[in-house]
């Protein structure tokens, strides 16, 4: 697998339904902030997030989980 980070790659964004807990919580456990919320066709509302590329290339995401939505547990 080629590590190279992609030339011109700001950004990256996720798109997560709202009552998908586990993903939620994975997201949430790398830095991603909440920026909005969507509507996609097939899955309804979505609520976006994004984290700055740099962050990924520097390798500052590993799980830290002191940023971001937090969905509760059981």
């Amino acid at each position: 697998m080629n590590n190279q980070p992609l030339a011109g790659v700001r950004t990256v964004r996720a798109s997560v339904r709202p009552h998908n807990t586990a993903s939620l919580a994975t997201i949430a456990g790398f830095g991603f902030t909440r920026v909005g919320d969507r509507t996609d066709e097939r899955d309804g509302l979505e609520i976006v997030f994004e984290v700055p590329a740099d962050a990924i290339r520097a390798g500052q995401l590993h799980g830290r989980g002191d940023e971001g939505e937090r969905s509760a547990g059981p």
